[in-house]
């Protein structure tokens, strides 16, 4: 571990993790493109690490819960053309052109 300036050890830059300077911990983000740096108190700083890993765990499961609608999604997709050859039609098209309801008055 390398030290900078101050002679406080440089720590590898972890998204979203909590480090410990003098006591207190060091919470940094990005907000609309610009770092952002809270300093938490020692008090705080474990509920702040369980929070932050549960974040993590989170967003995990929201990127599994995508890919997996993703494969659902291409799998009704193959179904469906499937079941147009097996009929042995084209998928049909939507038409493109708008349609004027009957009887309908300009005033």
């Amino acid at each position: 571990v390398a030290g900078n300036r101050l002679g406080y050890p440089q720590i590898p830059e972890n998204p979203g993790a909590a480090r410990i300077k003098r006591g207190f911990g060091i919470l940094t983000s990005k907000v609309d493109g610009k770092t952002r740096t809270r300093a938490i108190p020692p008090q705080a700083l474990a509920q702040t690490q369980a929070q932050i890993a549960e974040c993590q765990r989170l967003r995990q499961l929201v990127a599994e819960l995508i890919a997996v609608s993703e494969q659902v999604c291409d799998a009704k997709v193959q179904a469906v053309r499937h079941d147009a050859a097996a009929a042995g039609k084209k998928p049909g098209r939507r038409s493109s052109r708008t349609r004027t309801p009957p009887n309908s008055t300009a005033s």
